[in-house]
């Protein structure tokens, strides 16, 4: 059997793929989209819930046993994370993923000197100062 290559959404974009599309129209795998964290410690010994620990509490609800060093992948949905055991495609906030690439190459390009709306077509906002200027 054929191995199964794992394509992420970075190489879909290396490859000019419409990344925007693909999300809305939820042609993604939850894996390609999941973050992944390790556990630091025990679940017992968080005193706060950031996402992945959240995560981790929903898959022990389960009755899946985890421990310090086990890697929890979760999904962002409209309701906060859900582990991708836990998850469907339908449950992913298309639209926080979207938002979440388009502020990582803003703060690429911008260390290169690159305007991220110029780049993808986007007209720029302007202010009534700047408009009243004509610039």
């Amino acid at each position: 059997m054929p191995e199964k290559k794992e394509v992420d959404v970075l190489e879909r974009i290396d490859e000019g793929v419409d990344i925007e599309k693909v999300m809305k129209e939820r042609e993604f795998e939850l894996d390609e989209v999941a973050f992944r964290v390790m556990l630091g410690r025990r679940l017992k010994s968080y005193e706060t819930s950031p996402q992945h620990v959240k995560a981790a509490r929903m898959l022990q609800e389960k009755g899946v046993e985890l421990g310090a060093g086990d890697i929890i992948s979760y999904v962002v949905t409209r309701g906060g994370v859900k582990p991708v055991q836990l998850a469907s495609k339908r449950d992913v906030d298309v639209d926080k993923y979207i938002e979440y690439l388009e502020s990582m190459f803003e703060q690429l390009l911008e260390a290169l000197g690159i305007d991220f709306d110029e780049l993808v077509g986007r007209p720029r906002a302007t202010t009534l100062d700047s408009f009243l200027r004509g610039g």
